[in-house]
Protein backbone atom coordinates (compact mmCIF):
# COMPACT_ATOMS: atom_id res chain seq x y z
CA UNK A 1 0.00 0.00 0.00
CA UNK A 2 1.39 3.60 -0.50
CA UNK A 3 2.19 4.27 2.94
CA UNK A 4 3.26 7.51 1.72
CA UNK A 5 0.15 9.24 1.10
CA UNK A 6 -1.68 7.40 3.97
CA UNK A 7 0.82 9.26 6.17
CA UNK A 8 0.37 12.90 4.39
CA UNK A 9 -3.11 12.93 4.94
CA UNK A 10 -4.52 16.11 6.05
CA UNK A 11 -5.24 14.94 9.07
CA UNK A 12 -1.93 13.92 10.42
CA UNK A 13 0.27 16.34 8.75
CA UNK A 14 0.01 19.13 11.52
CA UNK A 15 0.84 16.07 13.92
CA UNK A 16 4.13 14.54 11.86
CA UNK A 17 5.37 17.82 11.55
CA UNK A 18 6.24 17.82 15.24
CA UNK A 19 6.83 14.24 15.61
CA UNK A 20 10.11 12.92 17.40
CA UNK A 21 9.76 9.46 16.83
CA UNK A 22 8.90 8.50 12.55
CA UNK A 23 7.91 5.34 13.86
CA UNK A 24 8.65 1.65 13.91
CA UNK A 25 6.72 -1.66 13.01
CA UNK A 26 4.79 -3.74 15.57
CA UNK A 27 3.77 -7.00 15.71
CA UNK A 28 -0.30 -6.94 16.84
CA UNK A 29 0.25 -8.58 19.62
CA UNK A 30 2.46 -6.25 20.94
CA UNK A 31 -0.03 -3.49 20.53
CA UNK A 32 -1.99 -1.95 23.48
CA UNK A 33 -5.24 -4.07 24.18
CA UNK A 34 -7.46 -1.77 23.17
CA UNK A 35 -5.54 -0.77 19.60
CA UNK A 36 -5.48 -4.58 18.90
CA UNK A 37 -9.04 -4.68 19.56
CA UNK A 38 -10.04 -1.76 17.66
CA UNK A 39 -7.85 -3.26 14.71
CA UNK A 40 -9.30 -6.93 14.95
CA UNK A 41 -12.60 -5.52 14.85
CA UNK A 42 -12.37 -3.58 11.59
CA UNK A 43 -9.79 -5.69 9.58
CA UNK A 44 -12.53 -7.60 7.96
CA UNK A 45 -11.42 -11.10 8.05
CA UNK A 46 -7.84 -9.36 6.52
CA UNK A 47 -4.17 -10.49 6.90
CA UNK A 48 -3.13 -8.13 9.81
CA UNK A 49 0.23 -7.42 7.55
CA UNK A 50 2.00 -4.74 9.79
CA UNK A 51 1.39 -2.48 11.91
CA UNK A 52 3.13 1.10 12.06
CA UNK A 53 3.41 2.91 15.71
CA UNK A 54 3.70 6.16 15.34
CA UNK A 55 4.72 8.38 19.05
CA UNK A 56 4.25 12.61 18.71
CA UNK A 57 5.21 14.12 21.93
CA UNK A 58 2.36 12.16 24.42
CA UNK A 59 -0.21 11.04 21.04
CA UNK A 60 0.09 7.82 19.64
CA UNK A 61 -1.08 6.42 16.50
CA UNK A 62 -1.49 3.10 14.70
CA UNK A 63 -1.44 1.95 11.23
CA UNK A 64 -2.42 -1.34 10.83
CA UNK A 65 -1.74 -2.90 7.13
CA UNK A 66 -4.25 -5.19 5.87
CA UNK A 67 -4.21 -7.64 2.87
CA UNK A 68 -7.81 -7.97 1.85
CA UNK A 69 -8.76 -10.77 -0.47
CA UNK A 70 -8.48 -9.90 -3.82
CA UNK A 71 -5.22 -8.30 -3.37
CA UNK A 72 -6.82 -4.98 -1.88
CA UNK A 73 -5.34 -3.05 1.00
CA UNK A 74 -6.92 -1.46 3.92
CA UNK A 75 -5.25 1.03 6.23
CA UNK A 76 -6.76 1.48 9.71
CA UNK A 77 -5.50 4.35 11.57
CA UNK A 78 -6.19 4.02 15.59
CA UNK A 79 -5.27 6.12 18.53
CA UNK A 80 -3.02 4.79 21.16
CA UNK A 81 -6.00 4.84 23.70
CA UNK A 82 -8.45 2.59 20.82
CA UNK A 83 -10.00 4.62 19.20
CA UNK A 84 -10.19 4.49 14.96
CA UNK A 85 -9.25 7.75 13.02
CA UNK A 86 -10.11 6.48 10.01
CA UNK A 87 -9.79 3.55 7.75
CA UNK A 88 -8.27 3.39 4.17
CA UNK A 89 -8.91 0.77 1.53
CA UNK A 90 -9.07 0.39 -1.83
CA UNK A 91 -11.24 -0.34 -4.32
CA UNK A 92 -11.81 -2.84 -7.07
CA UNK A 93 -12.52 -1.71 -10.42
CA UNK A 94 -15.78 -3.57 -9.76
CA UNK A 95 -16.79 -1.58 -7.12
CA UNK A 96 -15.91 1.92 -8.56
CA UNK A 97 -18.08 5.05 -7.86
CA UNK A 98 -20.15 5.83 -10.96
CA UNK A 99 -18.48 9.14 -11.13
CA UNK A 100 -15.04 8.34 -10.69
CA UNK A 101 -14.29 7.41 -14.55
CA UNK A 102 -16.54 10.57 -15.49
CA UNK A 103 -13.88 13.20 -13.81
CA UNK A 104 -11.15 11.04 -15.17
CA UNK A 105 -11.99 11.25 -18.85
CA UNK A 106 -12.74 15.36 -18.17
CA UNK A 107 -9.41 15.70 -17.26
CA UNK A 108 -7.81 13.45 -20.01
CA UNK A 109 -6.94 10.53 -18.13
CA UNK A 110 -7.06 7.26 -16.88
CA UNK A 111 -8.17 6.14 -13.53
CA UNK A 112 -5.36 4.60 -12.54
CA UNK A 113 -6.33 3.71 -8.69
CA UNK A 114 -9.57 4.48 -6.21
CA UNK A 115 -9.54 4.80 -2.27
CA UNK A 116 -12.10 4.83 -0.32
CA UNK A 117 -11.49 6.68 3.10
CA UNK A 118 -14.13 6.86 5.86
CA UNK A 119 -13.03 9.17 9.07
CA UNK A 120 -15.79 10.67 11.43
CA UNK A 121 -18.94 8.54 9.51
CA UNK A 122 -17.80 10.60 6.79
CA UNK A 123 -16.65 9.09 2.71
CA UNK A 124 -14.12 10.72 0.61
CA UNK A 125 -12.69 8.92 -2.35
CA UNK A 126 -9.07 9.46 -3.54
CA UNK A 127 -8.41 8.94 -7.12
CA UNK A 128 -5.44 8.86 -8.84
CA UNK A 129 -5.53 9.73 -12.33
CA UNK A 130 -2.56 8.76 -14.81
CA UNK A 131 -2.27 11.68 -18.14
CA UNK A 132 0.25 11.09 -21.19
CA UNK A 133 2.63 13.96 -21.41
CA UNK A 134 0.96 16.05 -18.18
CA UNK A 135 1.38 15.71 -14.12
CA UNK A 136 -0.79 12.67 -12.75
CA UNK A 137 -3.65 14.23 -10.78
CA UNK A 138 -4.40 13.53 -7.43
CA UNK A 139 -8.46 14.07 -6.83
CA UNK A 140 -10.25 14.04 -3.40
CA UNK A 141 -14.08 13.57 -3.98
CA UNK A 142 -16.87 13.74 -1.35
CA UNK A 143 -19.10 10.75 -1.59
CA UNK A 144 -21.33 12.79 -4.65
CA UNK A 145 -18.08 13.12 -6.89
CA UNK A 146 -17.93 16.90 -5.81
CA UNK A 147 -14.12 17.56 -5.97
CA UNK A 148 -12.88 18.64 -2.65
CA UNK A 149 -9.18 18.84 -3.56
CA UNK A 150 -7.16 18.42 -7.05
CA UNK A 151 -3.36 18.27 -7.22
CA UNK A 152 -0.68 17.88 -9.93
CA UNK A 153 1.97 15.20 -9.25
CA UNK A 154 5.03 15.97 -10.55
CA UNK A 155 6.98 12.94 -10.96
CA UNK A 156 11.04 13.73 -8.71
Amino acid sequence: MKLHLILTSALLIPVLARADDHGHELRLDACPAPVRATIEAHAREGIIEEVEHIAIGDREIYIAEVELPRDLDLAIHVLGNGTLVKTREDLPKDQLPAFATSLAAEREGHLDDVDMETADGKVTYHLEIDRRGRPDLELITDSTGRVLRETEEHDD
